[in-house]
Parts: structure tokens; sequence; C-alpha cells
């Protein structure tokens, strides 16, 4: 999606863009800058895989997809289900399936011999907290990290030489995640622009440690620019109330109404840019998470006004209190004159 079109409306912006965060001391011996650039390349092909399919599949779908990915890039070689037995006393036990062996290409990562010669990708599909919201001691209660780590642990004490160099695991959860829009708390819908959440974990000797995780952070808007935007719809006439056709049929009674009922609320829409060009604050309170807050009536007004200040925690001791007082004392002005 691109996001710096001029054209792009404030409100059609994705709600939500991924960035990568670490955790703390990097102790692996393996270069930052190289493990770095292996992972965001390994995220851009799980993210094609997202956006291309959606995100309510079951993980099976995902690895199907996955593979079929991997085939269309040069970066990774990639072994899939890959079987591990499990050892005990010199007996087989079991066997361990991981979803995906990963190899670089030593080439395109200009890796050195036995650089990270191989990594484990687990495909999830659960809902779970951000890593930043949860508890050092949540950490390993979840299942999902439990498996990621026993497949690690089973690396090191494999006798297979070449397993016992992957000391990097990827968990890649396709969760697709429901936010709840606060200008109408009973719908929730889902993000088009939703994303892989990815987790990289590091097992030495004696640790398992998160490294890297990726995090979802709201997009933030121009809401001045917003706000103008909808007021150049309500003018071309590309823009009107946006009302649901059950609301419009009881709200109502034939379409001359409607009509009027859109050329009072221009003409309200106008008065509010106005005030926002004299005072910036107008455009915050009228602009909520994308939503354009417009109201019908002066009551309505000073209850939107009353809601947005606790909102945007405006107090008394608050210098922006002088602003709302100006807008309430101006919009008395422009519902008396239109009464």
């Amino acid at each position: 999606m691109n996001n710096n079109s001029e054209n792009i409306k404030e409100w059609d912006k994705p709600l939500f863009e991924t960035s990568f965060k670490e955790t703390g001391n990097w102790h692996a011996k393996e270069s930052r800058e190289k493990v770095g650039e292996i992972i965001y390349t390994l995220y851009e092909g799980l993210q094609n895989v997202y956006e291309s399919i959606g995100g309510f599949y079951d993980e099976e779908v995902y690895q199907k997809a996955l593979e079929i990915e991997f085939k269309l890039t040069d970066m990774f070689d990639v072994k899939p289900q890959y079987k591990v037995p499990v050892i005990y006393e010199g007996e087989q036990i079991s066997n361990q399936f991981f979803d995906f062996v990963v190899i670089p290409n030593k080439k395109k990562f200009d890796l050195k011999p036995n650089e990270i010669p191989a990594f484990i990708l687990e495909i999830k599909k659960q809902n779970y907290s951000n890593i930043s919201e949860e508890t050092d001691d949540s950490l390993g209660r979840r299942r999902t990290r439990q498996q990621l780590w026993r497949y690690l642990d089973l690396c090191q004490k494999s006798n297979n030489k070449s397993l016992n160099q992957i000391k990097w695991g990827v968990l890649a959860n396709f969760s697709k995640k429901l936010e709840t829009e606060d200008m109408a708390p009973t719908m929730a819908i889902h993000n088009t622009d939703d994303g892989v959440d990815l987790e990289l974990w590091y097992r030495d000797a004696k640790s398992m440690e998160l490294y890297i995780y990726s995090e979802k952070e709201k997009v933030q808007i121009d809401n001045k620019k917003a706000f103008k935007q909808y007021l150049q719809g309500l003018e071309s006439g590309q823009r009107t109330t946006g009302f649901s056709k059950e609301y419009k049929e009881a709200m109502f009674q034939n379409t001359s109404d409607e009509v009027q009922f859109n050329f009072a609320n221009l003409s309200l829409v106008k008065f509010i840019d106005k005030l926002g060009e004299k005072e910036p604050l107008v455009y915050d309170i009228h602009v909520k998470d994308r939503a354009i807050i417009i109201p019908y009536g002066l009551e309505n007004y000073k209850e939107i006004l009353e809601t947005r200040a606790e909102e945007l925690k405006i107090d008394k001791n608050d210098k922006r209190l002088v602003t709302l007082l100006f807008v309430i004392k101006e919009t008395e002005k422009y519902f008396e004159n239109k009464s």
C-alpha cells in the first residue's frame, strides 16, 4: 500500500504499521546487521502471503502458501516438515516435525562459512498480546513459544552436526486481530492492513533469548488535513452524510429531506473549518481515529465538546480550555443565526 501518495485520504491510510524492536543487549556472535537483513527479508515473504490470502486460514494453508513463496525467490532454500528424531539412551522414541528449516543464500546475504547456516521457522495462527504487554513470567507460558524452544533445544542435543549449528528460530503468527471502533463500541472490524507477528529467538549453551520482535503501531494522521479532505468531499458531492440505508429511511421522509440535511451539514462543516483556522485544536476535537465528528445541534455539540475534552485530557488548568470556551461561544452564535 502506497501511503506517500498526495491523493490518498487521511482516513484511508493503514490503521497500523509494523516496526521491529530489539529486546536488549546483543550476546550472539552473529552480526546484528546480518541477522536483521535476513529477518527483514524473510518478513517480506511472510507478509506477501498474508496480504495475498488474508488472515483467516489455518496453519497448514499458510505453510503451503509459503512453500510456493519460497520457490519464487532465490534468497532462501527451505526444507518443509523437516523430521528430527528424539533419542533417549540410544533409542528413538519420537519424531518432531519443524514447519521449515530455512537456509539463507550465502551469496545474497554475503555470509561466511557456517555463519547463520540455517534457522527454524514455525508458523502459527493464534491470538496473543504484543511482547511489550507481557511480563517476563508470561513469556514462557505460551505453548507456541515452548514448541519453538523445544525444537531449538533438540537441535543442540542432536547427534546431527548440521542441526547443532542451528541456533536461531523464528515464530511467525498469522493471527488476524480484531479492533473495536470507539465510535461504535458494538462493532468489531478486522484490519485489512494488519501484518504477521514475528519473534526471533536465539538458543545458546545456557539460555533461550528473544532478540527481535515485531510490533504494530497506530499510524498517526493529520487531523486538519483529514477534516479539510472531508469538507472537499462534501463540496464536490463525492461524500455525503455516510449514514446507512436503514438509518436514512428512518431519518429522512424523502430525497429532498436528505439533500437539505446535506446542505445544512456542509454549512456547519464550513463553519467548523473557519474555527479551526483560528484555533487548530478544533480539528483535533472533530477528528477521532479517522472519524469526522459533526454535531446535529447546539446541545449535542456541547455534549461532544465535553466528551472530547475528557478524551483529550483538557482540565480546568489547561490552556486549551480557553479554546473550548471560544468554540462554545462561537457555536452558540452560529446556531442562533440558523434558528
